[in-house]
């Protein structure tokens, strides 16, 4: 029996894609997740998947992109006066909402969440698989420690270290969750499949004048969408290498040009249906996937 692994990457209010495109799946899959054996993510990501493993339904995982993304994202503070876009607050009254006090060693599946340990700028992947008392962080905890973007989130403390957005090393937590499996659980890599699901990270690409005409100020921002969406190509392509292309399934979008982790109004707006077609438009793949390796 295959080993499978459930991922999500991070991309803030983008995560309104993953959260809808499950909705959509379930209708007619039901609860398909719990047949994983592992659900990672990152960031918006991680949100998700502690949302599934904690039994929320993609509905109401929906409606907390929908009711909180804006005051999430909302007022900008000032970032000239040397502190992040946002205030975290808003971010941990949702998920106290949502979560209470449940802990990692309640999810089921098992999860695993990607972080950046901002004490030594070290890796860190949060689950009750590694050894330790991960089983006993609480999910809000860690999901604030995954989603601590920097310049738009503070740093988060936790457990005596300092955290930040996993995104910094693995937005797609792919490769992470299927080492973490290999290393804890002794899954044969060969015994794996894993299905991925994206928000629209990987870009259509640039063009030589586009990229050497860029005015420095602007180049952070650049050098941003670039960043996300190179590190999702190599997710997919060392994944692929990994198990094998016929065990990796990718379920994304590739957007045509950017939707900012904090443009509420516009990914609220346009990515609810790019979601709905999409998931009707894989939903041939994610059914043969899931009928083969159960």
């Amino acid at each position: 029996m295959a080993y499978k692994v459930l991922c999500f990457s991070g991309g803030g209010i983008r995560g309104i894609f993953q959260a809808t495109l499950l909705n959509t799946l379930q209708k007619d899959l039901g609860p398909f997740w719990k047949d994983f054996d592992l659900i990672a993510g990152t960031s918006t990501g991680a949100i998700i998947a502690l949302g599934l493993t904690l039994n929320k339904s993609p509905a109401e995982i929906v409606e907390f992109f929908v009711s909180h993304g804006p005051k999430i994202f909302g007022k900008w503070k000032n970032p000239v006066k040397g502190s992040p876009y946002y205030n975290q607050k808003p971010l941990k009254n949702a998920l106290e909402e949502a979560f209470g006090s449940e802990t990692l060693g309640k999810c089921n599946p098992e999860v695993a969440i990607v972080s950046t340990d901002l004490s030594d700028y070290s890796v860190r992947v949060f689950s009750p698989l590694t050894k330790g008392t991960d089983k006993n962080f609480l999910a809000v905890n860690v999901a604030m420690a995954s989603a601590a973007a920097p310049a738009y989130f503070p740093s988060y403390p936790l457990s005596k270290r300092t955290y930040i957005d996993g995104g910094l090393w693995a937005n797609d937590p792919s490769v992470a969750a299927l080492t973490l499996a290999n290393e804890s659980r002794m899954i044969d890599f060969k015994h794996m499949r894993l299905m991925h699901i994206g928000n629209g990270e990987k870009l259509t690409g640039g063009t030589k004048s586009k990229h050497d005409k860029i005015a420095p100020v602007r180049m952070p921002y650049y050098l941003i969408d670039m960043f996300f969406s190179a590190q999702a190509d190599a997710a997919r392509e060392f994944a692929a290498r990994i198990l094998g292309p016929g065990n990796v399934l990718d379920v994304n979008i590739e957007l045509t040009s950017n939707i900012a982790l904090d443009d509420h109004k516009k990914a609220l707006k346009d990515l609810p249906s790019l979601a709905s077609k999409t998931a009707k438009k894989r939903y041939k793949d994610i059914e043969r996937f899931l009928a083969n390796n159960k």
